[in-house]
């Protein structure tokens, strides 16, 4: 059962990007903002789990499933490379940092909500 869950979550963290990546498309024509956002969340999300202290299995799920699905690496990767076909470097720079920082915020922001809520 731990892969049926696992994979429903991960159907649901899929379809929750999704429906980010439509909400930020307009503003992100220059930018990837719709990937940021998407990933900041989903750090988010991750900080959450790790602070909640759940059991291993509920987290496996839940990391593996939700959280899997909703942010990915790849998109970032696939984002910075667009913006180097583009040979737009500064909004590269600008992106990678911006990703990497707020991420580690976001990350830090859910851990502290995961822990107040146990």
């Amino acid at each position: 059962m731990l892969i049926v869950y696992t994979t429903l979550l991960g159907g649901l963290g899929a379809l929750v990007r999704v429906l980010i990546l439509q909400s930020c498309a307009r503003v992100s024509k220059y930018f990837p903002v719709d990937t940021l956002v998407v990933n900041i969340c989903a750090c988010l999300g991750a900080g959450v789990v790790v602070g909640l202290q759940l059991p291993h299995t509920a987290t496996y799920m839940l990391m593996g499933g939700l959280i899997g699905g909703m942010g990915t690496l790849s998109a970032i990767c696939a984002d910075s490379i667009n913006l180097i076909r583009k040979r737009a470097f500064l909004r590269l720079g600008a992106y990678l940092l911006v990703s990497a920082l707020l991420g580690l915020l976001a990350a830090a922001t859910g851990l502290d909500v995961g822990r107040a809520l146990v």
